[in-house]
């Protein structure tokens, strides 16, 4: 029967990875995953946004304490994101490497986490549940944070349930915290989690009296050292701490007036009223059932029989949700919950099983509808994740999580970037507006002509309309790590306006690539007033220069580019 056991969760790591690997690459990076990986490329921390900076763009020369954290997240995801590059290069590959190899070690953290709490068919169908889910598909697909936190969050809280039993496990349970820490501050929830679970068990004297408690504890404060020096060095500089930890303490501060990322989240009754909708959007009709129905099942175990493992299910669900009213009830957030709806799902399903233990025919047409909602689950990903447009309505046939991975055209012409620029280097190049992007550009010159690429005299210029963070990837990336002169419609505009028509030629410019944007087709960037982008191609087309049409997955006309 072990072996059995065994066989599965073989087939089940297999179809998560098949999930997760399978034209990972091939969807547009235009999200905040590409502005985490344009930072995770150099461990540069730097935003080409002028209202909301970072402190690397205060000061003359960097300190070192400013390259222990990021302005507005801790250095977790950045170093693996960092590491994964030096192996795989700055590419998409690298950019979600650590995301899906995260994504699949969870599946077998909620395997581990469902044979402990339970039994281990019931971690069995929890990680098939989890292979399937939109929420967790999704983060495991991106360069986000939220695949890293998830699997270092499961990982501490197996670690947890094992101490209980065998107190050198603290060890570890303090360890993969501070890991998750480090990666993004919203696991700060684990926290009051993992206190309740010690408090229910009445075991806080007895962890307080062993040396792996404080030895663990200790281990915990040196993996998250940095960030803590970092914030107080902020403190003490500057006079407020990093861009979260000075919203979260209410500080006023004159460098981050705006606050993009928070408004998103809205008010408390916004959040109320997203939350139940947004919890909705990663599952499925049959899905949402299950758990809700599940949820009530735990809850009555957890409080009237006093069962210890659906208490611990509980309080993190209801902590979770908690948690969600406070920092936003987001699509990435709720990402978070992902493991512990399947591990609820799985836990009522061999619940209602056993109750329907003696009754034969009610069991047969059980398993058949259970039979029915798995292949239905399957469709439901496989339509929100691997279809160009999704097939049947919205919510009902795919999730809504697909506008977060749709394909607009981005990646095609990230392609044609990369045929454009291999093998080549920059003949001309511009000053950059910071001494640190000048080093790194500098370093880049040499590298590139060490390696004897052709020195080739060519410029790029793109549509503001180009939405903003898919900008940062698509252009800052190559301007900033590979020396290129790359400008947007307006400056280039403006520059001609005000020097003339030959100031670039004079640099050293021969051919100018201008890329303009079908915003029919790409979202646009709400931030362009004068369409820049249109007047320029208004006079290419005068001058009857025919573009190069870049299509997305659809066949419609994304870009066009023109060469002049």
């Amino acid at each position: 029967m072990k072996n059995k056991y065994q066989k599965i969760l073989i087939f089940i790591l297999i179809l998560a990875a098949l999930l997760r690997f399978w034209n990972f690459t091939q969807t547009d990076v235009y999200t905040d995953e590409a502005l985490l990986g344009l930072r995770a490329i150099g461990l540069i921390d730097f935003d080409s946004s002028e209202v909301q900076q970072s402190p690397w763009q205060w000061v003359n020369d960097i300190p070192g304490w400013m390259h222990l954290s990021m302005s507005d997240h801790p250095l977790g995801i950045f170093l693996l994101q960092h590491f994964s590059f030096k192996i795989f290069s700055a590419n998409t590959f690298g950019l979600r490497f650590p995301s899906v190899v995260a994504g699949v070690a969870t599946i077998y953290l909620i395997y581990l986490l469902g044979k402990k709490l339970f039994k281990e068919k019931v971690g069995l169908l929890a990680a098939f549940i989890l292979s399937l889910s939109p929420y967790h598909l999704w983060v495991s697909r991106v360069g986000l944070q939220e695949s890293a936190v998830i699997a270092f969050g499961l990982a501490a809280f197996y670690f947890l349930i094992l101490s209980l039993e065998n107190k050198k496990k603290l060890l570890w349970a303090w360890s993969f915290l501070g890991l998750c820490l480090l990666t993004k501050y919203t696991a700060l929830i684990f926290l009051p989690i993992f206190f309740l679970i010690i408090w229910h068990q009445k075991k806080i004297k007895e962890f307080l009296r062993t040396k792996y408690f404080w030895l663990g504890l200790l281990l915990f404060l040196i993996i998250i050292s940095p960030t803590i020096i970092y914030n107080l060095k902020m403190q003490q500089t500057f006079g407020h701490l990093d861009f979260q930890l000075s919203e979260l303490f209410q500080q006023k501060t004159e460098h981050w007036q705006v606050r993009a990322g928070r408004e998103l989240a809205g008010d408390f009754q916004q959040k109320v009223t997203q939350l139940p909708l947004r919890l909705k959007e990663g599952l499925s009709w049959p899905a949402l059932i299950i758990f809700i129905a599940g949820l009530g099942a735990l809850s009555w175990r957890a409080l009237k029989q006093k069962s210890n493992a659906t208490f611990f299910l509980l309080i993190t669900i209801l902590s979770w949700l908690f948690w969600f009213l406070i920092i936003g009830a987001t699509r990435r957030f709720l990402s978070y919950l992902s493991p512990f709806v399947a591990l609820t799902s799985a836990w009522f399903i061999f619940y209602l099983g056993d109750f329907l233990q003696n009754k034969r025919i009610i069991k047969k047409i059980f398993f058949i509808l259970l039979l029915t909602v798995f292949v239905f689950e399957l469709f439901f990903s496989g339509n929100t994740f691997f279809t160009v447009r999704p097939y049947g309505r919205q919510g009902l046939t795919w999730s809504e999580v697909n506008f977060e991975i749709r394909s607009y055209g981005f990646k095609e012409l990230e392609n044609y970037l990369d045929q454009l620029l291999v093998h080549k280097r920059p003949a001309a190049s511009f000053p950059p507006k910071y001494d640190f992007l000048t080093k790194i550009k500098d370093e880049a010159l040499i590298k590139m002509k060490e390696q004897k690429l052709e020195a080739t005299p060519l410029m790029i210029v793109y549509d503001n309309n180009i939405a903003g963070l898919a900008a940062l990837w698509l252009f800052h990336r190559r301007l900033i790590y590979e020396g290129w002169p790359i400008l947007d419609a307006q400056t280039y505009v403006m520059a001609i306006k005000n020097e003339g028509v030959d100031i670039f030629s004079s640099a050293g410019v021969k051919t100018t690539y201008f890329i303009s944007v079908n915003s029919a087709v790409i979202p646009k960037n709400e931030k362009q007033v004068i369409n820049f982008g249109s007047q320029l191609k208004d006079v290419l087309i005068k001058q009857k220069i025919q573009p190069e049409i870049i299509k997305n997955k659809l066949g419609e006309t994304a870009f066009e580019i023109y060469k002049f």
